[in-house]
């Protein structure tokens, strides 16, 4: 079942909800995919807190997940 998402109730507010799987304390990488309908690779998967916070930084210049909740996971190395 699919949950449906409240608005902020503040018209003109942007927004974008980052939900990333479990965190960890390691150094950021840079290697991580993004999108609204990516899947897990592992059983429990695991990004560090530095590679949530630099998609975060992106998003604030960056207004393609405006208004969505995009995920975040750890990517292969290419």
């Amino acid at each position: 079942m699919r949950r449906k998402r409240r608005s902020s109730g503040a018209p003109g507010l942007d927004w974008t909800i980052v939900r990333p799987p479990r965190l960890t304390n390691g150094p950021k990488t840079g290697v991580y995919q993004h999108g609204e309908t990516i899947h897990a690779t592992q059983v429990v998967p695991r990004i560090s807190r530095a590679d949530v916070a630099d998609f975060v930084l992106t998003q604030l210049t960056d207004p393609t997940y405006l208004h969505r909740a995009p995920a975040v996971m750890p990517g292969l190395p290419g």
